[in-house]
């Protein structure tokens, strides 16, 4: 039978006939848009001819919820400074800095766009390296990344390098960064040196 079509409004914005070429009339061909919205989205197309109308509901899904941070891990040197991280999202990122992360601190400014994170970082004076895990979340639509944040800790020793000693039974000395109060966890490699002060 000979019929029609329209589009409802909801969905003439994004669904449109396509022509055809070398098909039937009774095929017709639509094309949609892309939804960049994270929502789903439905539209009717309506035929209409002698025995009534009839109705085509169209789904579409909106775009999966994403975020996504640049790096999985950054390292850091043991001397303050700060760092950068990268968020790619489609949503709304809240960040998580977990409580024993007190050595980083999120630097706000205007000059920094809204998908880069600026963060100061103290000195780590401890013997040992640290981690922190920095979460960028969304909640209602339960996604997450995280980025681990490594810092190194303190070299020992002022400087680096060789040391000639002259002759045997001379002593040498050389300067520490930091007081080292366990004098065992200087440790030698050779039985003719020995710790004498």
């Amino acid at each position: 039978i000979d019929f029609s079509h329209r589009i409802d409004p909801d969905g003439s914005g994004w669904i449109r006939a396509a022509p055809t070429k070398g098909l039937e009339k009774s095929i017709l061909t639509f094309s949609v848009d892309p939804n960049t919205s994270l929502d789903r989205r439905s539209g009717t197309v309506i035929f209409e001819g002698a025995a009534g109308p009839e109705e085509l509901k169209i789904y579409q899904k909106g775009e999966v919820p994403t975020i996504v941070i640049s790096e999985g891990t950054v390292p850091l040197p043991a001397e303050e400074g700060t760092f950068r991280v990268e968020v790619a999202s489609n949503i709304d990122a809240e960040l998580v800095v977990p409580e024993s992360c007190a050595w980083l601190k999120e630097l706000r400014t205007k000059t920094i766009s809204t998908n880069t994170y600026l963060f100061s970082y103290d000195r780590n004076h401890s013997r040992s390296g640290r981690v922190c895990e920095l979460v960028f979340r969304n909640e209602s639509f339960s996604t997450a990344d995280t980025v681990r944040i490594e810092q190194k800790c303190a070299d020992i020793l002022l400087s680096s390098g060789e040391i000639y000693v002259p002759s045997i039974g001379d002593t040498v000395s050389f300067l520490t960064a930091e007081q080292v109060s366990n004098p065992s966890m200087i440790e030698f490699d050779a039985t003719w040196l020995k710790l004498v002060g």
